[in-house]
């Protein structure tokens, strides 16, 4: 598993392990790193190749892989764990969590 980020450092063990074992959505600096990790561009790249669009609204614009859960962060299932999102749905999901 190649944990390296471009023009950044490595994401450290310890943050590995808290991430893997946190089970729900990590702090804002914690995501951020997580989601610049080889892992996650190629995760985006086949979960938009397979949905295309929103999976509520249908538009095909300002997409978002959303997770579902963060119980299998580094080995989600794109057919289950994660999901694509337009901007607008993804907000309104988080704003309705609250």
């Amino acid at each position: 598993m190649n944990l390296q980020k471009r023009d950044h450092a490595p994401l450290s063990t310890r943050e590995v392990v808290e991430l893997v074992t946190l089970g729900r959505a990590p702090e804002r600096n914690l995501r951020e790193k997580y989601q610049k990790t080889e892992h996650w561009k190629e995760m985006t790249r086949e979960v938009t190749g397979l949905y295309r669009t929103c999976v509520l609204c249908g538009k095909d614009r300002r997409l978002v892989v959303h997770h579902r859960h963060y119980r299998t962060l580094f080995s989600e299932d794109p057919h289950t764990d994660v999901t694509l999102l337009c901007s607008r749905c993804h907000g309104k999901h988080h704003r309705g969590m609250r």
